[in-house]
């Protein structure tokens, strides 16, 4: 289940792609829908208002991912998404109950800790939070980011907060820690040590495939993307905003441009690197299956690295007129498109519940 930004994306986009051969050597990628992984995390944690996601949409989809597991019993079922990492020990508790006849076991990738800070920094301001990221760190050790807030920063990447939680009630030896390698390693380092953490067969899973990866932007593209969020002032409410901001724009158009990497300066790493130390104690103590190395988790200062809000303006001016391009192009794609054929045109419908019923059945069995 990651930690968030621990190479979640790419394994869980190795996973979907290779469901034939995983279920052939007796592992099953449970679907239920497009997103479905996601929606039951978002069912368990009840976090529907933040994901501007319906209770109709989602609820019963943890059920239905559990119910695909169980009709193969002969198979270790996977089920991945990282915003579990944050689970509050309800429903780490309802999560055991639901599979108390199987046995659950808990595997999370986890990486360097200031590489975490600056990955996390950067998926806010793609969720639509514009700040800066001298006030991330700002606010990093005060109550909005602690373990007590549902979406703060350490509720999700306090490594050793997270094992305590999923500790009370799995034995140590079924949590896996996967260490992420460093910086500059091949993506397949990762992969090997993921299949390896689950037991699948050598080579399984493609050392490369599409790159599903929610890549890292550039100092210069994360600025403009918070001017772009400011300026929309909350105009675009999720679930729009994930698909036209996130996705199309952060993801796709920014992402795609070069830029120089963001990375903690080193005061930041000096305060972070005693955490990382204190938690490669307790996965020693506590007898956790380790694939990887741990001191992959100590972050390493980079003393040349500029500080991720030091952008000249110019930069940024640099970016507008391909972003805007980029847009009115899509604009054009989609009110000039041929209209589809009369069988594809979704009939009225009195609710919103009849809309997504007629959607779902567009897109075929599965």
């Amino acid at each position: 289940m990651g930690l968030p930004k621990s190479g979640t994306t790419h394994l869980q986009g190795l996973l979907a792609q290779n469901r034939p051969a995983l279920r052939g050597a007796g592992f099953l990628y449970p679907f239920v829908r497009p997103e479905g992984m996601f929606h039951a995390a978002v069912e368990l944690r009840g976090q529907y208002d933040l994901w501007g996601l319906s209770p109709d949409l989602v609820d019963g989809t943890w059920e239905q991912l559990l119910q695909r597991v169980r009709t193969h019993p002969d198979t270790t079922g996977v089920i991945s998404h990282e915003i579990l990492a944050g689970a509050a020990p309800s429903v780490i508790e309802r999560i055991v109950a639901d599979t108390a006849d199987l046995e659950l076991h808990v595997v999370l990738t986890v990486r360097d800790l200031a590489r975490q800070a600056v990955a996390h920094w950067q998926e806010e301001v793609k969720n639509g939070r514009p700040w800066s990221f001298a006030e991330f760190t700002g606010a990093l050790w005060g109550p909005e980011e602690s373990t007590a807030a549902e979406t703060g920063f350490w509720r999700s990447q306090d490594l050793d907060d997270v094992l305590a939680r999923w500790g009370a009630h799995v034995p140590a030896e079924r949590i896996h820690v996967v260490t992420v390698p460093p910086r500059g390693t091949a993506p397949e380092v990762l992969t090997r040590r993921f299949a390896q953490a689950l037991g699948l067969p050598t080579g399984l899973l493609p050392a490369e495939g599409q790159d599903r990866a929610n890549r890292s932007l550039g100092r210069a593209q994360v600025r403009a993307l918070r001017e772009v969020v400011a300026a929309l002032d909350g105009r675009i409410p999720q679930p729009a905003y994930a698909h036209v901001v996130k996705r199309w724009l952060a993801q796709g158009v920014l992402a795609a441009t070069a830029g120089t990497t963001p990375r903690a300066p080193a005061d930041l790493v000096a305060e972070l690197e005693p955490v990382a130390r204190r938690w490669t104690a307790r996965i020693e103590q506590a007898g956790h299956r380790v694939v990887g190395d741990l001191a992959d988790l100590v972050p390493v200062p980079d003393p040349e690295a500029p500080h991720p809000d030091d952008v000249a303006p110019e930069e940024v001016a640099a970016l507008m007129p391909g972003l805007l391009a980029e847009a009115l192009a899509e604009i054009a794609r989609l009110r000039f498109a041929p209209p589809p054929p009369d069988d594809q045109v979704a009939p009225p419908a009195p609710d919103r519940r009849a809309a997504r019923r007629w959607r779902r059945t567009r897109r075929g069995p599965h």
